[in-house]
């Protein structure tokens, strides 16, 4: 072969025709021009008879393509190094009379396609992505290749374009939908067909259509307020009390005895209810009660550890933390007291010796029970109140009214501190009961003569001493009898002044007798 070269007016290229081993370098502007990649194959060239002494009954075909203009100098390994290329650039065939011989679908031609002979030789009908006299030239993605249920294509040079597609599908466009048969459910995902597809259900740790991608706590993958700690793919879920399962997304039920220290248990619709001891709180009863939570109510006071203390209740009050308000029913009024009901509770009407919400306080004298100026005497809860007359009670708190009658032999008018009786003649007394009839009826001056015996009873006296006195004076030569006689003279008559003066006498009374001296020896 000889090298040919010529010069093209709109577009220089260098192409090169391979014969036998000789690299031919051409200018060809129609086959190069606004080609998009350097180094792909035309197709074939016709089968040529060769006049070699080596192979006299054969036949080779050649095929072209653009060698890159930057290649230089432009040689037949530049090219090839360059372009990188593997398929082969030459083909040949035996034959008897191979000017005569030409090739039929019978010699299968089509790589790619379907053959259909023709009067001159053989036609491919090329499978879709494929090209080329032969059907031996694999398309790129330029070449209007389109990959369906959204795969997308790539060039990935030689041998030509890819589909990449959608994990349900696979082929060569992406247009075989796949089934469980392929097993396409990564990570442990079961897989479910559905129709001409399927379904994966994947393990809580991943997600996606056929469970490629791992879950991360920053996906916030526990549900129901559940709390996430591990790795990505391999996390773990600490669900809240109500709740189970490996991403907390099963409400428990009374079935799965959620309830602790306890607590009894209620099955509300699709999730439960605990109902928890008074020492514990909480959605299944787990937190314990301390006195500093003030458990108890109504004034009740908490003594005790967290989760099992006690309340000491008020007088009105019962049950473990006082929320319970006693009734009559329950008796609680004490020392006597009465009970009445009154709405919801109760009333107590305490004795007079008590006091408190059940009567529980005795009352003593110096908490001063007795109104209305009585008198207390006794001891506590057992006092005894003295009232003055206008009040009666046992705490003396009644005014006495003419309605009572209290006027036995008189008339009564009321007063605002009571009553008063005028009382009949002969009767007396703050009610009129005393009978004044069965008393001594004495003179007016009955008094003055009382007082008048008195005094001479007492003179009587004094003088006997004094007799008895001086007797005894003269019997022991003390005083001389002469002067006794004259000083008992004088002595008398000054008695009889002083009795004429201090006495009071009845006017029908004669003049006292004459005093006549004695010895204290004569009496």
């Amino acid at each position: 072969m000889q090298l040919q070269s010529a010069m093209c007016s709109t577009f220089t290229f260098s192409f090169l025709l391979i014969q036998h081993t000789l690299l031919v370098h051409s200018v060809y502007g129609s086959m190069c021009s606004g080609v998009k990649s350097f180094c792909s194959y035309f197709p074939w060239e016709s089968w040529s008879s060769w006049a070699r002494s080596s192979m006299p009954d054969s036949q080779m075909r050649i095929r072209y393509f653009c060698c890159p203009p930057a290649v230089r100098p432009v040689t037949s390994l530049n090219c090839i190094q360059n372009c990188s290329l593997t398929t082969p650039w030459k083909e040949t065939r035996s034959c008897r009379n191979c000017p005569n011989d030409v090739v039929k679908c019978s010699d299968n031609p089509c790589k790619h396609g379907t053959c259909q002979d023709t009067p001159s030789s053989f036609l491919c009908t090329c499978d879709p992505g494929y090209e080329g006299v032969d059907c031996d030239t694999r398309k790129a993605c330029s070449d209007g290749i389109s990959c369906q249920h959204g795969g997308s294509c790539r060039d990935t040079g030689s041998p030509g374009f890819q589909c990449h597609c959608t994990r349900k599908y696979n082929g060569e466009f992406c247009e075989n939908a796949l089934t469980c048969h392929d097993a396409p459910c990564l990570n442990g995902g079961i897989c479910t067909d559905v129709g001409a597809s399927f379904k994966c259900k994947c393990p809580y740790t991943h997600t996606g259509d056929v469970c490629e991608t791992a879950l991360s706590c920053s996906d916030t993958p526990c549900q129901n307020l559940g709390t996430c700690s591990g790795p990505p793919g391999n996390f773990h879920c600490k669900c809240p009390p109500t709740y189970k399962g490996d991403i907390c997304d099963t409400a428990l039920t009374c079935y799965d005895t959620p309830c602790l220290n306890g607590g009894m248990c209620t099955d509300v619709g699709a999730s439960f209810q605990c109902k928890c001891p008074y020492t514990h709180t909480g959605d299944v009863c787990e937190t314990a009660l301390y006195c500093s939570d003030t458990p108890c109510q109504n004034l009740g006071t908490c003594s005790g550890p967290p989760g099992n203390f006690h309340c000491n209740c008020p007088p009105t009050y019962k049950g473990d933390i006082c929320d319970t308000a006693l009734t009559c029913h329950d008796r609680p009024c004490l020392n006597g007291g009465i009970c009445t009901d009154v709405g919801a509770s109760f009333q107590c009407k305490c004795p007079y010796t008590h006091t408190g919400d059940v009567c529980e306080t005795a009352l003593s004298c110096s908490d001063t029970p007795c109104q209305n100026l009585g008198t207390c005497s006794g001891p506590p809860g057992n006092f005894h109140c003295n009232c003055p007359p206008t009040y009666k009670g046992d705490i003396c708190d009644t005014v006495i009214t003419c309605a009572s009658q209290p006027c036995q032999h008189g008339t009564c008018t009321d007063s605002p501190t009571g009553f008063k009786c005028a009382c009949e003649s002969s009767y007396t007394g703050v009610q009129c009961d005393t009978d004044q009839t069965n008393e001594l009826l004495l003179p007016e001056w009955f008094p003055y003569l009382e007082y008048t015996l008195l005094s001479m009873v007492s003179l009587i006296g004094v003088m006997a001493m004094g007799c008895f006195c001086l007797k005894c004076c003269q019997t022991f030569g003390v005083i001389g009898k002469k002067d006794d006689d004259d000083d008992d003279d004088e002595n008398q008559y000054e008695d009889y002044q002083r009795y004429k003066r201090d006495s009071i006498v009845p006017l029908d009374d004669r003049k006292p007798p004459s005093f006549k001296i004695h010895t204290g020896l004569e009496f």
